[in-house]
């Protein structure tokens, strides 16, 4: 299992370098992204597109159908104020402890 942490704000080059690696190794691999931080905001309805960026939406939704497991820590939903209908996708709510122990059971992580 390979885990990807997305805990960066959604408008760098690290949002999308790391869910377009995650979509790759969901090809072959069983893989988690897990959504902290100011990462959050990648799956919320923000709209990139009135900042030039390419909007996460498509990405996401084709990244559902191969055999990726999303996961969005809780403290980090609520300390920013943001409800669940926000998102685009429906991620797994997890605590920080859940998140410490897909951490543990991964073979690789990769932080972005």
């Amino acid at each position: 299992m390979i885990s990807f942490i997305l805990k960066s704000e959604p408008f760098s080059w690290k949002a999308h370098e790391g869910l377009r690696l995650a979509a790759a190794s969901g090809i072959t691999n069983d893989t988690n992204v897990i959504f902290t931080g100011d990462g959050i905001y990648t799956i919320t309805k923000w709209r990139p597109e009135a900042l030039g960026l390419a909007s996460f939406e498509k990405m996401l939704e084709q990244m559902s159908m191969l055999n990726i497991n999303f996961y969005a820590e809780n403290s980090c939903i609520e300390s920013r104020g943001l409800k669940p209908f926000e998102f685009i996708i429906e991620p797994k709510i997890i605590s920080s402890e859940e998140v410490k122990e897909i951490i543990s059971k991964s073979k690789a992580v990769l932080i972005w």
